[in-house]
């Protein structure tokens, strides 16, 4: 569990820096995005860990039927990771601006206003994985927000995603080396 959400974590975390650099976010906008990135999915910790076979069994066949993860989430705990994942990040004084992040990714039209920017980072960055991966996503595409990106659809998202691989291929991502226009920037 620990291994597969790390590697996860870090991935999204590598794609939201990406992102950041594509969109021009300022400097510290940027890191409590790629910390959000990171903390993200802390919340799946508790769910997988207090009911892991019932769990495991039910994401199967969200996996299988193409339905969003979250609804078992939801079925299961009556709240979902995010939620718990934000009250984790308060009881562990994680400033508020990443407690929001975590909160809000999934639902960024309706986060605060000033976190709403990296929740949608966050939000794309996860479109993005389950592209990259061919696998259903328990994040359903927000017109609204792929607009905000300059994204009109299918064709710029899969050239937005042909884009993060090859970027994420060639560089560290910690590195600061200035990248290339992706398409449709």
């Amino acid at each position: 569990l620990l291994d597969k959400l790390w590697s996860h974590s870090t991935e999204i975390a590598g794609i939201v820096s990406l992102l950041c650099k594509r969109c021009a976010i300022d400097e510290e906008a940027a890191e409590y995005t790629y910390v959000g990135g990171l903390l993200h999915d802390i919340g799946k910790i508790i769910l997988e860990g207090r009911h892991p076979q019932t769990y495991k069994a039910l994401a199967g066949i969200c996996t299988r039927k193409w339905i969003p993860v979250s609804v078992v989430e939801d079925l299961i705990e009556g709240v979902n990771h995010t939620f718990i994942g934000a009250k984790m990040a308060a009881r562990w004084n994680i400033p508020e601006r990443i407690v929001s992040i975590i909160r809000y990714y999934r639902t960024p039209l309706s986060a605060p206003a000033d976190i709403q920017p990296s929740a949608k980072i966050i939000y794309l960055a996860h479109i993005i994985w389950y592209r990259l991966r061919g696998e259903p996503g328990e994040v359903e595409v927000e017109e609204s927000i792929l607009d905000g990106f300059r994204l009109a659809g299918g064709a710029d998202l899969s050239s937005l995603a042909q884009y993060v691989q090859e970027q994420l291929a060639k560089e560290d991502i910690s590195d600061d080396r200035p990248s290339e226009t992706p398409p449709g920037a």
